[in-house]
């Protein structure tokens, strides 16, 4: 189980939510993995690891990311691009809790694009509480990313193709 904030400027709430969203969720005999990231203050980072208690462990945002997110059973996190891209590549199950602030949308409608796939629980901020955190996770785990309606990641190769299929059309 995984709960990654990106950068972490503005996932001081969701790490605090996960926390106390462990105990309550089917997931609590699994561990958590809580990462921070680097532009948290402080004040929040510390506060977070204070927080934390066995099975939860707590520690700055990882370069080895995707393959941690691959080996994980869940990845909890806003929606983010990168992250995103990174769930879809890992194929792991997810709960997003899309960053809404400001009108911001483009999370938002990211995390409601993947619900409708079938690759993620949309939980909106509003709403994000520990047990509607623990209930998404809970529900998250049944989902089957494989069987998901996944788009396709070889954008290169494919247009790649597209061009050399198009420049044979115009040689022949």
């Amino acid at each position: 189980m995984i709960v990654s904030v990106g950068g972490g400027a503005v996932g001081d709430h969701l790490l605090n939510t996960a926390i106390a969203a462990r105990p309550l969720s089917g997931a609590r005999d699994r561990p958590w993995r809580l990462l921070v990231g680097h532009n948290l203050p402080a004040r929040e980072r510390e506060r977070v690891s204070a927080a934390s208690g066995d099975g939860v462990i707590v520690e700055p945002a990882r370069p080895d990311f995707p393959g941690l997110l691959a080996r994980a059973r869940l990845s909890v996190s806003q929606a983010g691009y990168n992250t995103s891209t990174d769930i879809l590549s890992a194929r792991v199950p997810a709960v997003l809790v899309p960053f809404a602030d400001d009108g911001e949308i483009e999370q938002t409608m990211r995390a409601k694009l993947f619900e409708a796939r079938g690759l993620a629980i949309a939980l909106s901020p509003e709403h994000l509480g520990p047990q509607s955190l623990a209930d998404a996770v809970d529900r998250a785990l049944e989902l089957d990313p494989d069987a998901a309606a996944r788009p396709g990641l070889d954008g290169a190769a494919q247009s790649a193709r597209l061009i050399a299929d198009a420049i044979a059309r115009i040689e022949a």
